[in-house]
């Protein structure tokens, strides 16, 4: 869940049919309390909760592992979003950022990312020989 919602914004359906499947094949084996609170440790909790979201809605699952209560975010997180998430990038960057427990963490990621692929990579190939 951090993979697909936190760090690429559910831009790959396949991912989301893996974990729809491992959740068939292990989730009632998992002691979602636990998992629950270590994703707030870890600050992955409304990816968690959008992924869980997205596997009830989408895969017509009927378990519940965890209560999850109306969201804002659920009226972006659409079936047609996920087919062709980068088709409307407004959309993309909110659901981007949603999937993010704070707001702050958002605009952090935003600034991390931005260093690290942009600016150290610019850096790189004007050295580079």
């Amino acid at each position: 869940c951090g993979h697909l919602a936190f760090q690429h914004g559910f831009q790959k359906l396949q991912w989301l049919f893996d974990i729809h499947f491992f959740l068939e094949k292990y989730g009632n084996q998992m002691d979602w309390k636990l998992i629950s609170q270590k994703c707030k440790n870890l600050k992955l909790y409304r990816s968690l909760m959008m992924c869980l979201w997205a596997n009830n809605q989408y895969f017509s699952n009927e378990k519940d592992y965890l209560s999850i209560k109306k969201e804002w975010w659920q009226h972006f997180l659409t079936k047609n979003f996920l087919l062709n998430p980068e088709k409307n990038k407004l959309h993309y960057f909110l659901i981007k950022h949603a999937t993010k427990d704070h707001l702050l963490e958002a605009f952090y990621y935003d600034l991390t990312w931005f260093w690290h692929y942009k600016v150290l990579r610019n850096m790189k190939l004007k050295i580079a020989p």
